[in-house]
């Protein structure tokens, strides 16, 4: 039997063994239909990378679900609250209160993602690469999917760092990452996002750094960081991480 069934989607484990029976009729649909458009969309066939949010209106979320108006509200706003789903911008702000939503819905696109209480679970970097939300191909197929800029520079920078003398920390520049705006997420994500990256880096010197880059740079940029340096296999992930939030820093300084 293959591993992948061709014209499915990914779903976390944990909506079947422990957060389905929280859940009413129309909160489940809400969520497997938020699942559906992210999860089941194949982002970037080198990496086997899916699809992390998407742009669902109103309207549809009431044709797929087959609820009317009122249940649809009530259960959008239930499923942020409990953080089954994220609604957002288009800028990536977090829209968790139904003024929030209702001021963009009047003009603007709302982005829906799964919350924190599945992803926090299903993006574990622990463990095998199977266990991860992005199925990527196996190890020897695998094609790395590079940062912008050039490979051969990038590569040859990488590995001059990670050659050079190792101290206690790998903190970088924190006054570079302070000039970035804060990011508009719950200091519960900012928490969470920074235990995955000390958990992959083992690096309990560098906490506040990571908790800093987390409250500062998008979370699917420390992903896809952290998704390329496992493929790399770089000696020395901590130096290799730093380097690649400090050139996201540089390059986004007053607004770029």
């Amino acid at each position: 039997m293959t591993d992948y069934l061709p014209n499915s989607t990914q779903v976390p484990n944990l909506l079947f063994n422990g957060k389905m029976h929280e859940m009413n009729d129309t909160e489940l649909r809400v969520v497997l239909i938020v699942t559906r458009k992210t999860l089941g969309w194949l982002q970037d066939p080198e990496t086997g990378m899916r699809k992390e949010e998407d742009w669902i209106s109103r309207g549809q979320l009431i044709k797929l679900t087959g609820r009317g108006k009122n249940a649809v509200s009530k259960a959008i706003n239930n499923c942020t609250n409990q953080g089954w789903i994220e609604a957002r911008s288009e800028e990536g702000n977090l829209l968790d209160t139904p003024k929030k939503r209702q001021q963009i819905g009047r003009g603007g696109k709302i982005f829906y993602r799964l919350g924190a209480v599945f992803m926090g679970k299903a993006k574990r970097l622990k463990g095998s690469r199977k266990d991860t939300l992005f199925n990527e191909k196996e190890k020897g197929s695998l094609k790395r999917k590079p940062l912008k800029g050039n490979l051969k520079e990038d590569t040859t920078k990488e590995t001059v760092i990670q050659n050079k003398p190792f101290n206690k920390t790998v903190n970088g520049n924190k006054n570079l990452f302070k000039k970035l705006p804060n990011l508009e997420i719950p200091k519960a994500q900012i928490e969470y996002i920074k235990d995955e990256i000390l958990s992959f880096l083992k690096d309990k010197h560098s906490v506040k750094f990571y908790w800093l880059v987390a409250s500062k740079i998008p979370e699917s940029v420390i992903r896809q960081a952290i998704a390329e340096i496992k493929v790399d296999g770089a000696d020395n992930p901590a130096r290799v991480f730093t380097y690649r939030m400090r050139k996201y820093a540089l390059a986004h300084q007053d607004g770029g």
